[in-house]
């Protein structure tokens, strides 16, 4: 992308945010926080988790308005795989690499995300400040041949809860021992997903991770297993409706 093509793609994303109503952080107990209480918040974080409805609009007007409130971080995002790291530095590494092009290069819609123009202005804002930019997930084949423990790790009651929890969320007749391997999936992609966050964190550079809500959820997501792998970081999770459950701070209108 040249320059001016730059100043025109991000005077865009200008004008459409601050078209957009104004959010503010909220406890999840529907306390309304302070802006200057949650800015504080969020500058003592080692770990930002942004979790998102994935293809809400407004989830991801939301990671934006976070996202630019930080000039220096890490971004890693569930929506590109671990094993898509190297050829993400390769192409990122094209002289005057386009941000769009990365929607063909990774394969993005053949892997069932929603459309790249939902992340393309947090990518634009992490690749014009020069930071780094991580893929967090795996395939379900990689966890598959991990033979992960993680399920395990989650007390008796999370486990139950998650597994229900698969049995809700797909639109199929979903047997117990299919939720159960699903369930069992879910906790060795965020244990992975944690791992490679707690190996990629830097001094004095916040990370920030943008991933589906459940993941960000502290009683058995992401942040469960960051606080087994280094207890020490200080995890922040945010999602951006009224309904998400155990995260630290709803972001909503």
């Amino acid at each position: 992308m040249n320059l001016n093509a730059k100043y025109v793609f991000f005077v865009g994303v200008l004008v459409f945010f601050q078209g957009c109503s104004q959010k503010t952080a909220f406890r999840p107990n529907g306390q309304r926080l302070a802006p200057e209480i949650f800015n504080i918040e969020l500058r003592g974080a080692d770990v930002v988790l942004l979790g998102e409805r994935h293809g809400q609009a407004a989830d991801h007007e939301g990671q934006f308005e976070i996202l630019s409130k930080f000039s220096k971080a890490t971004l890693g995002m569930e929506q590109i795989n671990q094993n898509q790291n190297e050829s993400l530095v390769k192409y990122l590494e094209i002289p005057n690499h386009s941000v769009s092009g990365l929607e063909t290069w990774l394969q993005w819609s053949k892997r069932g995300w929603p459309k790249f123009s939902f992340y393309e202005p947090l990518i634009s804002h992490a690749r014009a400040r020069d930071w780094k930019l991580i893929g967090l997930n795996m395939t379900s084949a990689e966890l598959q041949s991990l033979d992960s423990k993680a399920f395990s790790q989650l007390p008796p009651s999370q486990q139950q809860q998650l597994i229900e929890e698969m049995i809700r969320v797909h639109p199929f007749e979903m047997t117990d021992e299919l939720a159960t391997k699903l369930a069992r999936l879910q906790a060795a992609r965020d244990f992975e997903m944690a791992k490679k966050i707690n190996a990629q964190k830097e001094p004095h550079r916040v990370f920030i991770g943008v991933m589906g809500c459940g993941h960000v959820r502290k009683d058995r997501g992401v942040p469960f297993f960051l606080r087994q792998i280094n207890s020490d970081l200080k995890v922040v999770s945010v999602c951006f409706h009224s309904k998400a459950q155990e995260v630290d701070y709803v972001w909503r209108d």
